[in-house]
């Protein structure tokens, strides 16, 4: 009966260390995504003469479509706030999210795309940062989340 305690304790140790890494991934993952949505946005709208809602109708994305569905009823950083509360990939970074809706009231054109670019250099930095703390971080939370479990799974024993 201990050993399964104890082999319940590692594997549960074990696990929340794993989880922990893989959320910082999944941060890594929903911000590459979401630089890679904005340069695709910024190259749309540079290339041809067309307004946000009509570029971001262009990306196959979940949040994208329920922005631009948003987007009849409400005005556009309110439905690009609608969009991401609807979203739980972007919970931890919102900062950075609710960036793009700077981007979202500049009236002209060239204002949107200037946003876009600053946007865009923001979300480098943002990534960078975070694939750093993946480095730095993620193997210590997989080696602590075993290391933990080996040793109450000891104590069980």
């Amino acid at each position: 009966m201990r050993a399964f305690f104890a082999l319940s304790v590692f594997l549960a140790c074990a696990w929340l260390g794993g989880r922990k890494r893989a959320r910082l991934t999944a941060r890594l993952s929903a911000l590459n995504a979401f630089a890679a949505d904005v340069r695709r946005l910024h190259d749309i709208m540079e290339l041809t003469p067309v307004t946000i809602a009509e570029a971001a109708s262009r990306l196959k994305c979940e949040v994208w479509g329920r922005f631009v569905a948003s987007m009849g009823s409400h005005s556009a950083g309110e439905a690009w706030r609608r969009a991401l509360d609807e979203t739980d990939a972007f919970a931890e970074d919102r900062a950075v999210f609710e960036g793009f809706s700077d981007v979202l009231r500049a009236n002209e054109m060239r204002a949107q795309l200037n946003a876009l670019s600053l946007l865009i250099r923001e979300l480098d930095e943002r990534k960078a940062g975070l694939a750093a703390e993946l480095e730095r971080k993620g193997r210590m939370y997989s080696s602590l989340g075993v290391l933990l479990g080996l040793s109450l799974a000891l104590l069980v024993i």
